[in-house]
């Protein structure tokens, strides 16, 4: 099987709809939430050294940073990856920033977390379960128009990124774990279409209010045309 991590990273909009009985909705509202990142180990200090001989690699007359620049300037880059790497991996199992995180859902065993993010087997890993090899980016929850009398049943409707490909791998496995649920997903490799009574966005009846208001001005115009053309004299210009 075949990797799809393109070097350029394609991020497609998606959208998902969980609907069902509203116990087994709110149950994977609950377990879907998390902080939206991968607590991958980072050897930091062979990263430190391949930033160093990286900087270090053009020949001497081009370089633009000295031995003790490059020295001070990866040790640097070491400090600031460690301090986010430790507030990602802190946040991991304790925010809920993320409406709906893969890795909540679906953790990458320990073994592939020690071999970190740019693993060939790693990739892999992601690509089998997930069906991409990043965390989802932007992930929101739209508006719901569900009739709420329908107290019984519950749906929830979540817009995010996926990295190159949709994650139909989690999805499956999603359907799996909640069998009582319907989950519907829309890719939309174009223009994300606008949300429904989105303000500046005209609804159905407002765009044939809209429609009505200016032909009935069209037509009013060309009533004092015709006026105006009955009243000049003929042969004025």
């Amino acid at each position: 099987m075949t990797v799809l991590a393109l070097p350029s990273t394609d991020w497609l909009q998606h959208r998902l709809t969980v609907s069902g009985p509203a116990a087994a909705v709110s149950d994977f509202q609950q377990a879907a939430a998390g902080a939206g990142a991968i607590p991958w180990y980072y050897d930091l200090e062979r990263m430190q050294e391949d930033w160093f001989h990286r900087m270090l690699a053009p020949d001497p007359r081009e370089r633009e940073i000295s031995l003790e620049g490059a020295r001070i300037l990866a040790e640097t880059y070491r400090g600031l990856v460690g301090g986010l790497h430790e507030r990602v991996v802190a946040s991991v199992g304790q925010s809920r920033a993320c409406p709906l995180d893969l890795y909540q859902l679906i953790p990458p065993p320990e073994p592939i977390l020690r071999r970190g993010p740019g693993d060939p087997a790693s990739l892999r890993w992601l690509w089998e379960n997930w069906g991409t090899t990043l965390p989802l980016r932007d992930v929101r929850v739209l508006a719901d128009a569900h009739d709420r009398r329908l107290r019984r049943t519950g749906r929830v409707t979540y817009r995010f990124l996926s990295a190159d490909w949709t994650p139909w791998p989690a999805i499956r496995a999603m359907r799996v774990r909640w069998p009582a649920l319907r989950f519907d997903v829309q890719p939309h490799y174009g223009v994300e279409p606008p949300e429904p009574g989105t303000p500046g966005e005209p609804t159905g009846r407002q765009t044939s209010r809209a429609s009505m208001r200016a032909g009935s001005a069209a037509k009013r115009r060309r009533k004092r045309r015709a006026r105006g053309n009955a009243r000049r004299p003929s042969g004025a210009p």
